[in-house]
């Protein structure tokens, strides 16, 4: 077998698994739990397959040398998790790695031959094919069907006998079974729809399919994503009216539900006096907890905050949940983790900006969100924000490699 072929195989079985991160809830529901951990499996075993890569390769460059920095150091705090941690066990480790650690290394793994433009395309359209079926399959689910005719769960908005009670509202979770989850892919699917043109007639039926969706979630993660990420990729004079127009269309949506959006148009009292906001006490909390000296260095250690280890272990750590991701990345990893984390960020959005300006601005998007939401821990949504912050590492690994190219090319001519 040549290596061509050897690779167009690992491309499908890994497109593949990204498939099954995204449905996990379904996998688990029709064929049973241990069939919803065979996506996860199939990340460790490709994570030890991009160190393999890493191990043969002679030449790094700097960037993937910090990357390497952060995967190293959450390994660290893996092996060494009883030390930093009271709660939980090596299991509580191996789930935080899995979540932090193994998506980017998969993605890095996928793209191991560089940046393509044709393997980046395959994947964005595969993102917004799958954000297509699940917003379909959303208003079947939210008018007619609450557990999708027995395809998913959820002990609220899956259960028809809790969505009885007139004080819960009914909510799409579709097959990704979580109405914030969802919400957060449907907006980074949506925005995936602007790398292509407009004149499409299936990505303008795919965008307005998505929109109608995402409103259906009732998630503020929704509205913010998309505000942010139309502000992000058109925030120039020359580009100004036209983000301005995609946004007037935006709230006009958000104007038109607004009986049934309560939750969301509650944003802006929270943004004036965000002490009133239920999630205030948990935030505060939380960062209070993450940078109490010393454990604040190395974090309480790596996955005791997932919704996993609590379960798998029968405790509740503080609320139960960070409510913010990167309350939560402090928590777990340290000051020293999430400096490292934000590097990551600051290196791959100062490479986006110029040579991926949508990639760019959701990137930005799953920020903001990330700052009062601790959906991207998750495999669903991490495996879209991983895609983006790995693609940043990937083009500035490109354009170096283009200056050294024509540098050697100059020399030469010389």
């Amino acid at each position: 077998m040549n290596k061509v072929t050897l690779q167009n195989q690992y491309t499908k079985i890994m497109l593949l698994i990204v498939c099954g991160l995204l449905f996990r809830n379904t996998l688990g529901t029709v064929l049973g739990t241990s069939a919803s951990w065979l996506p996860i499996l199939g990340l460790f075993i490709f994570t030890a397959f991009y160190f393999l890569s890493v191990l043969k390769n002679s030449k790094m460059q700097v960037n993937q040398i910090l990357f390497l920095v952060y995967i190293f150091y959450l390994l660290f705090l893996m092996l060494f998790f009883p030390i930093f941690s009271e709660f939980g066990s090596y299991p509580s480790a191996i789930i935080g790695f899995s979540n932090l650690a193994t998506i980017p290394c998969f993605w890095f793994f996928l793209f191991r031959k560089g940046y393509s433009k044709e393997l980046v395309n395959c994947c964005v359209s595969l993102f917004i094919f799958v954000g297509v079926i699940n917003s379909i399959f959303s208003f079947v689910q939210f008018f007619y069907s609450e557990n999708l005719f027995g395809l998913i769960t959820n002990d609220i908005y899956a259960n028809g006998e809790v969505l009885m009670n007139e004080n819960v509202s009914r909510r799409a979770i579709s097959f990704i079974a979580s109405p914030q989850s969802l919400s957060l892919y449907l907006a980074f699917s949506f925005a995936l729809t602007f790398r292509y043109s407009s004149g499409n007639s299936f990505i303008l039926a795919s965008r307005l399919i998505i929109l109608m969706s995402g409103v259906l979630t009732v998630s503020k993660a929704f509205f913010v994503f998309v505000v942010v990420f139309v502000v992000a990729n058109y925030f120039s004079f020359k580009s100004l009216f036209k983000g301005g127009l995609i946004l007037m269309v935006f709230l006009s949506f958000v104007a038109f539900f607004r009986d049934s959006l309560g939750r969301v148009i509650q944003i802006f009292e929270f943004i004036s006096e965000p002490e009133k906001y239920s999630a205030y006490v948990i935030w505060r909390d939380s960062f209070l907890y993450g940078v109490e000296f010393p454990e604040a260095l190395f974090g309480r250690g790596i996955g005791v905050f997932s919704r996993g280890s609590q379960m798998l272990f029968d405790y509740v750590l503080l609320f139960g949940s960070a409510e913010s991701f990167f309350i939560q990345i402090l928590v777990e990893l340290g000051v020293f983790g999430l400096v490292l984390f934000t590097l990551l960020l600051f290196v791959s959005l100062s490479s986006l900006l110029a040579h991926e300006r949508v990639i760019f601005s959701s990137l930005c998007g799953f920020i903001v969100v990330g700052l009062f939401s601790p959906a991207i821990y998750g495999y669903s949504v991490g495996v879209c924000f991983y895609f983006c912050l790995v693609l940043g590492f990937l083009v500035r690994n490109k354009e170096q490699s283009n200056r050294v190219f024509l540098r050697r090319n100059s020399n030469s001519v010389i």
